[in-house]
């Protein structure tokens, strides 16, 4: 469900995760507060310094400007719902998945641009750490 269906007040986005994969590094959203629902499998979330691991049916909150990411840590593709308020986050994801391609190299300054754009703070650096000590690559 994306914000032009509720008047902006939120959106409802689902995710895949495949074996061993990760997100993005960790970040955080200026404005919008997300409740992340596991649907399929289990998916690891890092909220500040906190690991869960979300199981079908849990949910986690991720308030505006908490540093988080999630991950797969396991041999099963997870699926997972992000409730985002308010909404719009649907028309970044849209614009990054357009700088990173399935095959090649992704367009790191227009991912940090378009970041910027929508009051996404990314800590690129928080890749090395979470790729080596959960043997994770970058989705």
């Amino acid at each position: 469900m994306h914000a032009d269906d509720t008047g902006g007040q939120y959106s409802v986005l689902e995710h895949a995760l495949e074996p061993e994969s990760l997100a993005m590094p960790m970040h955080r959203h200026r404005i919008e507060t997300k409740t992340l629902y596991a649907i399929e499998g289990s998916v690891t979330v890092q909220i500040d310094t906190e690991v869960f691991v979300a199981t079908p049916g849990a949910s986690l909150l991720v308030p505006a400007g908490t540093m988080h990411t999630m991950w797969n840590e396991t041999d099963r593709r997870v699926r997972f719902l992000a409730i985002v308020a308010p909404g719009g986050l649907e028309r970044y994801y849209g614009e990054v998945a357009a700088l990173v391609a399935s095959s090649g190299k992704p367009d790191i300054d227009g991912v940090i641009a378009a970041s910027a754009k929508y009051g996404i703070e990314l800590d690129m650096l928080s890749l090395y750490d979470i790729i080596e000590r959960h043997q994770v690559q970058l989705a």
